[in-house]
């Protein structure tokens, strides 16, 4: 049950003022076919990269997002698609791209999970 007091309105700018140098950190959420960290794979990466104030720790503004699903090469398990709802149709044929995820990375700190 829940009940929404105000809608959110997505921005890509907080409207603070740097009060110091500007550095790049990243937002990483993934889902997988499970918690098995040897066997299980991941099925969907999301990375939201941003800029924020060094001297403050304020985050400035949003400089770009990622997402993508990525074929695990076999059926998802259905208590897994029971969390995240991801299927084993969704996925068919998709894959993560490795170098808009290696250029998000690059040069950012922190990695937030």
């Amino acid at each position: 049950d829940y009940r929404v007091l105000r809608r959110l309105v997505p921005r890509d700018d907080f409207g603070v003022a740097p009060q110091g140098p500007v550095a790049a950190g990243i937002v990483v959420d993934t889902e997988t076919t499970g918690t098995d960290l040897r066997n299980d794979r991941i099925v969907e990466l999301a990375l939201l990269r941003f800029e924020y104030c060094t001297a403050t720790g304020a985050a400035l503004r949003i400089t770009d997002v990622y997402s993508s699903l990525e074929d695990p090469g076999r059926p998802i398990p259905p208590e897994s698609t029971a969390i995240h709802g991801i299927t084993d149709e969704m996925v068919r044929g998709r894959r993560i791209d490795d170098a808009r995820v290696a250029a998000l990375l690059s040069g950012a700190t922190p990695v937030i999970a």
